[in-house]
């Protein structure tokens, strides 16, 4: 079951506007340096199930929902019998109509090798993701969202994954940056 270690209503840090972020629990990539080593653990914390009122009331308030850790899609690589869970929480949060980011530390390349079906109901209902992992010697206190400059801020595209559009279906915002904010045309 998936495990979050807290919620942080009105959080103006972890994406644009007031946004609800839910931090999971579990992260096999222990970067060097990463500063939520308290979130590596998967079985800490408290089961999603037993927030999902409190999510459901908070979501209300806020612009958007960001999911962060450890890493939210921890469960993909290490526990797919997790993965039923976090495909409900994203359909729920897409349901009420509120932005998605997601943070994780795999890469691009990583993510292409998850299952068709898993692939697409997952980025299927995420606006943004940060990809890659916290490089210690690549640490930028000046960018906006990202902790480190090897760290990209992508858009899954509405494509689904197929081998055919395999290098489209991230689109890279990243570039798109200006002293690290995104230009939200």
């Amino acid at each position: 079951m998936l495990r979050l270690k807290e919620l942080i209503n009105y959080d103006t840090n972890n994406g644009p506007g007031m946004r609800l972020s839910i931090w999971f629990s579990g992260c096999t990539n222990h970067c060097p340096g990463c500063w939520a080593k308290d979130t590596w653990d998967y079985y800490h914390g408290v089961p999603l199930r037993d927030k999902i009122p409190d999510i459901n009331a908070l979501m209300d308030v806020n612009d958007g929902v960001s999911l962060l850790g450890g890493d939210p899609l921890c469960c993909v690589f290490n526990h797919p019998e997790d993965v039923g869970e976090l495909v409900r929480l994203l359909e729920d949060i897409k349901a009420r109509d509120k932005s998605i980011w997601v943070w994780t530390g795999y890469t691009v390349n990583e993510l292409y090798t998850i299952p068709t079906s898993i692939f697409n109901q997952i980025f299927g209902n995420i606006d943004y993701l940060v990809v890659g992992r916290f490089i210690q010697e690549k640490r930028d206190l000046t960018l906006k969202w990202r902790g480190s400059s090897n760290q990209r801020i992508v858009r899954p595209s509405p494509v689904t994954k197929d081998k055919a559009f395999r290098n489209h279906i991230f689109l890279d915002v990243t570039d798109k940056c200006d002293n690290g904010e995104l230009d939200w045309e």
